[in-house]
């Protein structure tokens, strides 16, 4: 009996076998890479029991050499094998056919290798490794040698752990980043420098960061009519920058236009973002603070009053400071 997942055919591992025999032929590190070549996608069998007390009454309608699917709470414990020096293996057979007929088993399941691997290197496991068709060609896979394995498959999962995102989406993210992350930093560690550069540079100098914040290729999808800078002596301590950003690939959350204070008698920077919604006619309005924080400012003003919203909420903070 297999308690195996419901695919129609068996594993085919016929390339394996032979790749097994050539290694045996010549058990050199050539060969054994090959058989470790096919055996990383290979589905295995392994006999094993169920452990005692288990209510096996499903198996009465179960055919006997047929897949089934094991009942919710029911585990199967796979057959260790002990060796003449006392080392406990883990026996994988390549096909359920090699599997000798008089070894006692309720069943046989059908494994992938990866997933054996890893079972034999838990930490709390007495498995020194994997015997691959020990009756037969034995080849004996200790865990020193599956460490290595794991480093490797590790690394290959991981490197092909791509996402696959929309150019659209792509823009969105590195928007974000800059809009959130970058273009504060940048100011908060040098507010009045960064001001100064920025009301000398204007739309180059805003234009700039975008251009060094996009890869060499694509490269930056807009240009410098597509950003406006407007530089406001709103009183004589207080300097307020508007910036309006590209509308090209705005989506939910980016920035239509962000808004930079510094209050150079105080020495205190202010970076405040009016944010694209879900809902066509209302922005969200935030604020970066200097740890990198956004603070909700709720819905945004209409356009002619964000300057005011902005002037109201340093004018609060400094009261509240006093």
């Amino acid at each position: 009996m297999d308690n195996t997942n419901t695919k129609p055919k068996m594993p085919d591992n016929t390339e394996l076998e032979q790749k097994m025999q050539v290694y045996l032929q010549e058990r050199n590190g050539e060969n054994l890479t090959m058989v470790l070549s096919g055996l990383r996608f290979a589905h295995l069998f392994v006999p094993a029991v169920f452990p005692e007390g288990t209510d096996l009454s499903f198996m009465k309608n179960v055919e006997k050499g047929t897949r089934f699917q094991l009942p919710k709470g029911v585990q199967p414990v796979p057959s260790i094998l002990k060796n003449s020096k006392g080392e406990q293996y883990l026996p994988l057979y390549t096909r359920k056919e090699k599997i000798p007929k008089d070894q006692k088993y309720h069943t046989i399941l059908e494994v992938d290798f990866r997933g054996s691997y890893l079972v034999a290197l838990k930490e709390e496991s007495k498995i020194e490794g994997l015997a691959i068709n020990p009756f037969d060609e034995n080849i004996l896979l200790k865990n020193a040698l599956l460490e290595k394995l794991k480093a490797q498959d590790d690394k290959m999962i991981a490197e092909k752990r791509v996402i696959n995102i929309s150019p659209e989406q792509y823009l969105g993210l590195l928007r974000k980043g800059l809009e959130f992350k970058t273009i504060p930093q940048m100011f908060f560690s040098d507010p009045q420098k960064f001001t100064e550069d920025f009301c000398e540079g204007k739309e180059d100098f805003i234009k700039k960061l975008y251009i060094d914040a996009f890869p060499q290729k694509p490269g930056i999808p807009y240009e410098e009519n597509d950003f406006e800078f407007m530089a406001l002596n709103i009183r004589e301590d207080l300097l307020l920058i508007r910036v309006d950003l590209p509308e090209k690939g705005i989506d939910q959350g980016l920035c239509k236009r962000i808004y930079l204070a510094w209050n150079e008698t105080a020495k205190k920077p202010y970076y405040f973002t009016i944010e694209r919604t879900s809902k066509k006619e209302e922005n969200a309005m935030g604020r970066i603070d200097e740890s990198g924080k956004r603070i909700d400012c709720g819905v945004a003003p209409i356009e002619g009053a964000e300057i005011q919203r902005v002037l109201d909420i340093i004018d609060e903070e400094r009261c509240e400071a006093n």
